[in-house]
């Protein structure tokens, strides 16, 4: 699932690579334009296939978002455009390895959190802990709080979409 969110989150910056090298690397555009789009579909389909599941409760214990983390995300976009000359072979060895570092930050780090194709969706992803221990990525409208009993359904290994949230009262 990580890899999935991960490379779906960079689509984007794949797509607009393969914009600027269709004119020297017509086939090295084609192939990222081609892995962007099925990466895209990819998260899609692992989005929708939670429909066909039965929703379980959770107590949630810990939750963290990471929004704070878009302008570091946004940063990794824009790096590898400021510099880049693509029709130079070694700037687009250097392209390469940056985008090498990125993604195994991303794996490393809760970065995966921040995905532009579901905040496009209205959702949102979350760090959760149940009060069974077991750590989750939540697919959410909502934002859940500590706390809070959910509804969820299981939709990849360690991942959870919220289906309904039953919140205590403050005070």
């Amino acid at each position: 699932m990580r890899f999935r969110l991960i490379l779906s989150a960079y689509a984007p910056m794949l797509l607009m690579f393969a914009v600027r090298l269709v004119g020297d690397h017509p086939v090295l555009a084609l192939l990222l334009a081609i892995v962007a789009l099925a990466s895209v579909v990819s998260l899609l389909a692992l989005v929708r296939t939670r429909n066909a599941l039965s929703a379980d409760p959770f107590m949630l214990t810990a939750v963290k978002d990471e929004t704070a983390q878009v302008p570091a995300f946004l940063l990794s976009y824009l790096l590898p455009f400021v510099t880049a000359d693509i029709s130079n072979t070694a700037d687009l060895a250097v392209i390469g390895i940056f985008l090498t570092l990125v993604v195994t930050l991303a794996f490393g780090t809760n970065l995966v959190l921040v995905n532009p194709f579901l905040l496009l969706l209205g959702l949102h992803l979350y760090d959760v802990e149940t009060s069974g221990g077991a750590r989750a990525l939540l697919l959410s409208h909502v934002e859940p709080r500590s706390g809070d009993t959910i509804q969820a359904l299981p939709f990849a290994a360690s991942g959870l979409k919220l289906t309904a949230l039953e919140r205590r009262p403050s005070g």
